[in-house]
């Protein structure tokens, strides 16, 4: 997850990065303090936006404030259409956006929503 947050803060564009991520599953106990250390390396890798959806979202925002990212710059969905329609009200052309989650949290569906205009 975080290399592929590294990745879209190099990536060249004209527009905003923004991340859109689900919760990493499979972490056991660690899995709190993974989110949150994973907030705090968003925040460092500069990305403009950030998306979450997931019972580990907030743990992700809170890490992601410690390292420097406003609030204003972080949204916590309450389902996936929720988050495809705030990202369309926010999304602009020129813009790069990143889709990651465990397979559980089936982040794909934000995308075909926002793609579709059902949300």
């Amino acid at each position: 997850m975080v290399a592929a947050v590294k990745t879209l803060a190099e990536i060249k564009c004209a527009g905003k990065k923004i991340a859109v991520l689900g919760d990493m599953f499979e972490l056991g106990k660690k899995s709190p303090s993974q989110h949150l250390k994973l907030g705090s390396e968003i925040a460092k890798a500069g990305i403009d936006g950030l998306y979450l959806l997931g019972a580990q979202a907030h743990h992700v925002r809170r890490g992601a404030i410690r390292g420097g990212l406003r609030a204003e710059q972080i949204v916590i969905g309450a389902d996936h259409g929720d988050l495809a329609r705030r990202l369309r009200e926010r999304v602009r052309k020129g813009d790069w956006l990143l889709f990651k989650g465990s397979r559980g949290m089936k982040m794909e569906t934000v995308l075909k929503q926002l793609q579709g205009g059902s949300a």
